[in-house]
C-alpha cells in the first residue's frame, strides 16, 4: 500500500474485514508515507461504538491488482483492509480457498 500521489509504498498484511466499510492502518504509517487526512468521520466500530477518525486517501495493490480507496487512520495494532477497498479495485472475498 502507498501514497496514490507518490512513489512512497510499503508492504504490509492486514486482515481482510468485509465488515467493515473502509480499510483502517496505522496513523503512524500513513504519516510516513505522506498521506493526509482529508476529514475527519464518524465511524461505529464492530462493539457498536461510534469513534471519530481521520480519513485520506490511500494506494492499495492485493495480488497485482490496485487503485486508490479511502484509508482511515487507526491505532498501531489495527491492519484492516475494508469492503470498499475490495470493491475498489475489484476483488470478492473467496471463503473456499480463504483468499
Amino acid at each position: 500500500m502507498g501514497n496514490p500521489d507518490t512513489a512512497a509504498r510499503e508492504r504490509v498484511s492486514a486482515l481482510v474485514h468485509t465488515g467493515s466499510t473502509f480499510s483502517m492502518l496505522p496513523a503512524n504509517l500513513l504519516q510516513q508515507l505522506g498521506i493526509a487526512p482529508t476529514r475527519t468521520r464518524r465511524l461505529r466500530l464492530a462493539n457498536r461504538s461510534i469513534e471519530e477518525y481521520q480519513t485520506g486517501m490511500a494506494y492499495f495493490e492485493v495480488e497485482g491488482i490496485d487503485g486508490p480507496a479511502m484509508v482511515a487512520f487507526g491505532p498501531e495494532y489495527v491492519y484492516l483492509l475494508g469492503a470498499m477497498t475490495l470493491q475498489t479495485i475489484l476483488l470478492v472475498v473467496d471463503p473456499i480457498n480463504q483468499r
